[in-house]
C-alpha cells in the first residue's frame, strides 16, 4: 500500500486553534478547527491515526508536533473544556514553545511532547542548519505565487471575518509546503536508502546528522566502546602556538617564507582568535599574502584570491587549467592522523575506509552510495570545531585547516617560481593559464606536489574562466560542461540563497557562452519570477514601506516584512524606515559610549531599497507573463553591462566635440 503524505500546518491564537493539511498525490484539502463555535479536537485526535501516512511539515518538530502532543496526551481532560477553554490552553503551551531560545534545554513542561505518536517529516530539519530558512523564504525562492506573512499577530483576538482570512492563510502554508516536500523528495529519498544499509533513522537529519549517526555507529562498532561513552567527550586548549600543527615545509621566496613564519608565530585561542596579550582585544585569523601575479588572503576556513574581474580563454597558444586535490580536508586528517587527542587510533581507519569507499563508488558510477559517503567525509572536518559534538579538538581543526593552506601555498609557489600565471587559489585547488611549452613542467609540479602531499589530485581544461570576483563565475570546461557560482552566474535559483533577479544570470550566462546579447534575453523573457528580487526586513528595527502617488497625493503604505518585487517604468519606491524604539535604543548606545549625538544621528534612518528606481511589489502573482508588466528592462540592461564591464571592459569611442 502507498504510503499517504499529508502537508499539514496549524495556527495557534487566544480564540483559533486551526490545523489544515494537503495531500500531496489527491491534493484534497482537510480542515480541523477549535473556535468559539465550532470543535474539531476529536477530528484532530483520528486524522493522526491514520495508518500508513507520513505527516510533512516545516519545524513541526519544534513547534506544531508539540501542540499535537499535548492535544493526543491530554484528550480525556480537554474534552471536558469549553472550545475557548481548549485554545487558551493550546495558546498557553505555544507561547511556551516561542519562548525557548536557541540551544535551550527543553523545559519539563514540554519535553514530555517531542516524539510524536505518528510518522513525521519536518523539512525544516532536512536543511543544513547555516542554510535553514522560513517557509516564507522557501515560498519565494520556489516561485509560489502567493508570499504571505502571518496576516494578525498571534496575541490578536480575532474576529469572525479574521478567522476566516487565518485558515485561509493555513492553507496557503501548506500549498507551499507542498512544494517543499517535492523539492526534497531526492533528499528524502537518500535518507531511506541511508536507514536501509545503516540500520539507522536519518528520515529527520540533515547532512551533519547523518554524518554524525554514521562516524558513531562506526566509532562503536570499530572500538567496542558504547556511543554512550564516548558521547560527552571534548579536548580543549589553552592558548597555544600554531607551530605546533604546522606541516614542515620550505619556501623558497620572501612572501611565502614570511607566511610560513607568520603561522608558526601565531598564538591561538579555544575560540580561534589570535591571542595579542590583551584580555579584552582578540583578533581573527588573516593574514594578506601580496604577490606581483595574485594576493592570497589565508584564514581559518581556508584560503582564497582575491580576484579581480577578468575573462581568461584557452587558445592554441595558452591553456586555462585546474589542478584539485581529491577530497582535500579527509585526506590531510588522514594522511597527518589528524584527530582530537581523547579519540583513538581507529577513527582514522574509519575515515579512510569511508573515503576510500567514496572515491570506489564514484568511479563505479554508484550515485547513490557515493553521495552517501561524500556527505560523511564533508561533514567531519567541520564537526572538529563543533562544541556540541564528540570529535571536538580546536588544535586539531587548525592543524586541518593549516595544512591544506599552506599545501595550496607550496603549490601556487612553484608554479610562480615556474613562471606559470596563477589566476585563482580556493579551498582545494589551484587555476592557471598554462602557455603550451609549460604543459610538461606544469603537471610536474602538480604531480610532485600530489607526491609530497600523499593525496592525488586531478586536471581539468577549460575553454573559458569568466569570473567578477572569487565567489562569482563562470567556467566551461574542455567537454563543455558549465560550472557556475554566485547570483551573478547561478541561473537555477538555490533554495537556501537570496533571490536576486534570476534573469540577470541568465541573460550573462547566455552572453558569455553562447554570444547572445543581455538585451535579447532580457527582452524576449516572459517569465516574471525572473525579474523578481526578494528582501527579507529585520521589523523589529523597521518598518518596510513603499509610498506612490494616488489622487495627486503621496501614500504612504505599511507593507509585510518578506517582499519580492520587480523593477517598472511606474510604480512605488521602496524603503525601511527604522522604529522609534530602535532609533531610541542607537541613541542610547551613543550616550553610553559618551560620543556626540549629531543631528544625522537625531534623524530617522530611512534605508531605501533600490532607492534610484521604481519597484512594483508582486507577492502575490496572477499573471506570469513578464509582457504584461511595465518592466523597465532598462535596470536589469544597465547591471548586466556593468557586471560584463567589470569583466570585460569594452572600448569606447570618445568624441572630439
Amino acid at each position: 500500500m502507498k504510503e499517504n503524505i499529508e502537508c499539514w500546518d496549524v495556527e495557534c491564537y487566544t480564540n483559533l486553534f486551526s490545523l489544515a493539511s494537503i495531500n500531496y498525490e489527491t491534493k484534497n484539502r482537510t480542515l480541523f478547527v477549535i473556535s468559539e463555535v465550532r470543535n474539531d479536537i476529536l477530528g484532530i485526535m483520528e486524522f493522526f491515526k491514520q495508518k500508513k501516512t507520513l505527516f510533512v511539515g516545516h519545524n513541526i518538530l519544534n513547534y506544531d508536533n508539540i501542540l499535537i502532543s499535548y492535544i493526543i496526551k491530554n484528550y480525556s481532560e480537554l474534552k471536558k473544556l469549553s472550545n475557548l477553554e481548549i485554545c487558551k490552553k493550546l495558546k498557553f503551551i505555544s507561547d511556551k514553545i516561542i519562548e525557548k531560545k536557541r540551544n535551550e534545554k527543553w523545559s519539563d513542561l514540554l519535553k514530555v511532547y517531542l516524539t510524536p505518536s505518528y510518522k513525521c517529516l519536518d523539512t525544516y530539519q532536512l536543511m543544513n542548519t547555516i542554510d535553514r530558512i522560513s517557509l516564507k523564504q522557501a515560498s519565494v525562492n520556489l516561485k509560489y505565487h502567493n508570499v504571505q506573512d502571518l496576516p494578525y499577530s498571534p496575541e490578536t483576538i480575532l474576529t469572525q471575518e479574521q478567522i476566516v482570512e487565518v485558515l485561509a492563510y493555513n492553507f496557503n502554508d501548506c500549498e507551499i509546503q507542498c512544494l517543499l516536500y517535492e523539492h526534497f523528495i531526492p533528499n528524502i529519498e537518500l535518507r531511506k536508502e541511508v536507514s536501509k544499509i545503516y540500520k539507522l533513522d536519518v528520515s529527520n537529519a540533515n547532512d551533519t546528522a547523518i554524518a554524525k549517526k554514521i562516524i558513531n555507529k562506526n566509532y562503536s562498532e570499530k572500538t567496542g566502546i558504547s556511543e554512550n561513552d564516548f558521547k560527552d567527550l571534548r579536548s580543549f586548549n589553552s592558548p597555544f602556538y600554531l607551530k605546533e600543527v604546522v606541516p614542515t615545509l620550505e619556501f623558497e621566496t620572501k612572501e611565502f617564507q614570511d607566511l610560513y613564519n607568520w603561522f608558526k608565530n601565531q598564538l591561538i585561542t579555544e575560540k580561534t582568535e589570535i591571542s595579542t596579550g590583551d584580555t579584552e582585544k582578540k583578533e581573527k585569523i588573516s593574514y594578506d599574502l601580496i604577490h606581483p601575479v595574485i594576493n592570497i588572503r589565508f584564514a581559518l576556513g581556508g584560503c582564497h584570491s582575491m580576484d579581480l574581474p577578468g575573462m581568461f580563454v584557452s587558445d592554441n597558444n595558452t591553456s586555462i587549467r585546474d589542478f584539485d586535490f581529491n577530497s582535500f580536508y579527509p585526506y590531510i586528517i588522514i594522511r597527518n592522523k589528524a584527530k582530537a587527542r581523547h579519540v583513538r587510533d581507529e577513527f582514522i581507519d574509519i575515515l579512510a575506509d569511508i573515503t576510500e569507499e567514496r572515491i570506489k563508488a564514484k568511479k563505479e558510477k554508484r550515485k547513490k552510495d557515493a553521495e552517501i559517503l561524500k556527505i560523511v567525509i564533508n561533514s567531519t572536518y567541520g564537526l572538529y570545531g563543533s562544541n556540541f559534538y564528540w570529535l571536538k579538538d580546536t588544535k586539531a581543526l587548525l592543524k586541518v585547516t593549516v595544512t591544506g593552506q599552506l599545501y595550496l601555498a607550496k603549490l601556487t609557489e612553484m608554479l610562480l617560481l615556474a613562471g606559470i600565471k596563477v589566476l585563482s587559489v580556493n579551498t582545494d585547488g589551484v587555476l592557471s593559464e598554462v602557455k603550451q611549452e609549460q604543459n610538461a613542467i606544469y603537471e610536474e609540479i602538480c604531480n610532485q606536489c600530489s607526491k609530497m602531499f600523499d593525496i592525488e589530485g586531478e586536471f581539468t581544461n577549460y575553454t573559458k574562466y569568466i569570473r567578477k570576483d572569487v565567489n562569482n563565475y563562470l567556467s566551461i570546461d574542455t567537454k563543455g560542461e558549465i560550472k557556475t557560482k554566485g547570483k551573478y552566474f547561478t541561473t537555477k535559483v538555490q533554495l537556501s540563497k537570496g533571490y536576486y533577479y534570476p534573469i540577470i544570470a541568465k541573460a550573462l550566462v547566455n552572453y558569455f557562452v553562447n554570444n547572445i546579447p543581455v538585451e535579447t534575453t532580457i527582452k524576449n523573457e516572459n517569465d516574471v519570477y525572473l525579474f523578481m528580487c526578494s528582501q527579507k526586513i529585520d521589523t523589529n528595527k523597521f518598518n518596510p514601506e513603499i509610498q506612490y502617488f494616488s489622487d495627486n497625493q503621496i501614500v504612504t503604505e505599511q507593507i509585510q516584512k518578506i517582499n519580492r518585487w520587480i523593477i517598472t517604468k511606474t510604480g512605488a519606491k521602496f524603503a525601511k524606515v527604522e522604529k522609534v524604539e530602535s532609533k531610541i535604543n542607537r541613541l542610547q548606545k551613543k550616550e553610553l559610549n559618551n560620543k556626540r549625538i549629531t543631528d544625522k544621528d537625531s534623524a530617522t534612518k530611512k534605508i531605501g531599497i533600490e532607492k534610484d528606481y521604481l519597484i512594483t511589489v508582486l507577492n502575490k502573482v496572477e499573471n506570469t507573463n513578464a509582457k504584461d508588466y511595465n518592466i523597465n528592462y532598462s535596470f536589469y540592461i544597465n547591471l548586466c553591462n556593468e557586471v560584463i564591464d567589470d569583466i570585460s571592459p569594452r572600448v569606447q569611442q570618445l568624441s572630439m566635440f
